[in-house]
């Protein structure tokens, strides 16, 4: 009778046992759970909110269109002004991939000066000569997918690769030809004077009058719209020489100028923790679809966020 007694109460204490450990096990599955459900909530809240800052930034875009042209001046340029219930949680930076040197298609005469530029500047520290040449080695084998991709080039880190962002791209517009485009209206100071300043067959006399009037004339407010990219409409609206040597360097130029902006990079900053960079091709908002999405990627805190 005492054996039997004994029996059951060991049977009691295991069967206890297994309930508690039932019981935990549920709750710790239950705790996993909603861990990953609060972390798929929250992953899918930020997506949704990142896509709302490219719509946005898309209708501003095609809500200032001025005619044939776009500025400077431009609201989806810059520093994004978002709603006001949007402000605490976001930052985005948005800049024209189009208006700056495609890496894939860039002259490395044109590449080497900006480098040699930016070397003086101390934005970056490779030695300009050298990186040209493996650049050059590096796309002819396959061009580069992503401006990332540069970071596999030796002597490229990271952080230059970051620096060289501002100038660089490998997007754009599909085309047959080798000929880059850039808006004349909106292309950073530097790209252009390092276009201008390697022009084939052009002195050196020709070259700064072309790039300070230009630069002058941007400066003052002067703007073109695409009916302006010739060489008449540049001559007479920046009050240039009509030399043949001016006309000549201004036929060169003009192959990688237009006045439309066409492709968008984002660098949208989330909670302060979360960031997504991406390259879009704006699309009418009144076609109900997203733009096209080149580029996208998710990570932490931007270089734009300071």
């Amino acid at each position: 009778m005492k054996n039997h007694k004994g029996s059951v109460l060991i049977i009691s204490v295991w069967t206890l046992a297994l309930l508690f450990l039932l019981t935990v096990s549920l709750a710790l599955t239950a705790q996993s759970y909603l861990v990953a459900n609060n972390k798929s909530t929250a992953n899918f809240k930020s997506d949704v909110v990142f896509i709302a800052c490219v719509q946005w930034t898309n209708r501003l875009f095609f809500e200032e269109s001025v005619s044939n042209r776009d500025v400077s001046a431009k609201s989806w340029l810059g520093e994004i002004k978002l709603p006001p219930s949007w402000e605490k949680d976001l930052k985005v930076y948005s800049e024209d991939e189009g208006a700056k040197l495609n890496l894939n298609k860039v002259s490395d005469s044109t590449l080497l000066y900006l480098f040699r530029e930016l070397t003086k500047n101390k934005k970056i520290m490779v030695a300009p000569e050298t990186a040209v040449k493996r650049i050059t080695k590096y796309r002819k084998k396959k061009p580069f997918e992503f401006l990332e991709e540069l970071s596999l080039v030796e002597g490229f880190s990271r952080k230059e690769v970051d620096a060289l962002r501002p100038y660089l791209t490998v997007y754009e517009v599909a085309t047959d030809t080798d000929v880059f485009k850039l808006n004349v209206n909106v292309v950073d100071r530097l790209i252009l004077k390092s276009i201008i300043f390697t022009l084939p067959e052009t002195n050196s006399s020709v070259k700064k009058d072309l790039f300070d009037a230009i630069d002058h004339g941007r400066q003052s407010g002067l703007y073109f719209s695409q009916s302006e990219i010739s060489e008449e409409a540049f001559m007479s609206k920046l009050h240039l020489d009509r030399t043949p040597e001016m006309n000549a360097a201004l036929t060169e130029l003009l192959r990688h100028l237009t006045t439309k902006s066409k492709l968008l990079r984002f660098t949208i900053d989330y909670i302060g923790n979360k960031t997504a960079q991406l390259v879009i091709m704006p699309v009418s908002p009144d076609i109900a679809k997203l733009p096209k999405i080149l580029f996208w990627h998710e990570g932490g805190p931007s270089y734009h966020a300071s």
